[in-house]
C-alpha cells in the first residue's frame, strides 16, 4: 500500500479507500474512524491458500 501511495502521490488519505491489490480491498463495515481495515476477498484467499500450502 505504501508503494501505491508513493507512486500515485496520494496526499488525501480518503483516496486509500479505493486501493485494491492482490485481492485486498477496503471494508467499510469492519473499519472505524480510527482504524481502516482491508480484507482479502474469498476468491483471492482460496488461490493464496492453495499456492501457499503446496
Amino acid at each position: 500500500m505504501v508503494h501505491c501511495m508513493m507512486k500515485n502521490y496520494v496526499t488525501n488519505p480518503e483516496k486509500l479507500k479505493v486501493f485494491e491489490w492482490g485481492g485486498y480491498r477496503y471494508n467499510d463495515s469492519l473499519s472505524t474512524t480510527d482504524m481502516w481495515v482491508w480484507v482479502m476477498d474469498s476468491d483471492a484467499a482460496k488461490i493464496h491458500q492453495s499456492t501457499y500450502y503446496q
